[in-house]
């Protein structure tokens, strides 16, 4: 599946959208996840990008409107990624994991800029203990 999904990320970065046949692709690989992901990719998704060290970070808007953390392809914050990811290891990736990597590849994504010294106090509004 991991190589049909990243062949399918390709796809979408060549035509630069979610055409029908794209969107039906990805109801056949995540059929549980794909309606409430392109939700998600409405409302956008944030890559912050700290200054010097280059380091980013990403943010998706989850249904509560409520930010959700994002280590692309490691990490989640929502309790989904939890549950399903790290307990059950039923899946390999969240709702906004999944947004998020569909976000980079049509490079559609706002793009916001910080400072180092500004990280600590970014992470505590995801109530991340540092």
């Amino acid at each position: 599946m991991r190589y049909t999904f990243n062949s399918l990320l390709k796809k979408i970065e060549e035509k630069s959208e979610l055409t029908a046949d794209i969107i039906e692709e990805l109801k056949e690989l995540f059929p549980d996840k794909i309606e409430k992901t392109l939700e998600i990719l409405k409302k956008g998704i944030i890559q912050y990008t700290f200054s010097p060290s280059g380091r980013k970070i990403w943010a998706v808007v989850g249904s509560k409107n409520d930010l959700h953390l994002i280590y692309p392809s490691l990490y989640c914050d929502c309790i989904d990624f939890y549950k399903s990811v790290v307990i059950t290891r039923r899946n390999t990736l969240c709702k906004h994991i999944l947004a998020q990597l569909i976000s980079f590849s049509l490079k559609n994504f706002e793009l916001v800029s910080l400072n180092d010294k500004d990280f600590s106090k970014f992470l505590k509004q995801f109530k991340v203990k540092i």
